[in-house]
């Protein structure tokens, strides 16, 4: 699995977790922070309802995020500079330690 495909898989577990954390009222402040906006009461609107509409909106862009980089980050390749320094800072030892 190459980086781009990681990093949607990546994207949908935390979407996926969010989620989860929202349906079971846990108060994770990572997780909780999509559902954490509190927009201005207009009369006659239900300000929790709109906070949940706010929060599935941004999750909602998070999975497009993360489909969009699973079909199209397959063909992904790295630089072969961008290796060749990969490789350079793995031989560091105290900085790749660190």
């Amino acid at each position: 699995m190459n980086f781009p495909r990681k990093v949607a898989v990546l994207l949908f577990s935390f979407v996926v977790l969010a989620a989860v954390a929202r349906c079971l009222q846990w108060e994770l402040p990572t997780l909780r922070w999509f559902f954490s906006f509190t927009p201005p009461a207009q009369e006659g609107t239900n300000p929790l309802a709109r906070e949940i509409a706010i929060g599935c909106i941004l999750l909602s862009l998070l999975v497009i995020a993360a489909v969009f980089l699973w079909i199209w980050g397959k063909n992904f390749t790295w630089n072969p500079i961008t290796l060749r320094r990969f490789k350079g800072f793995r031989s560091i030892k105290r900085g790749y330690y660190s």
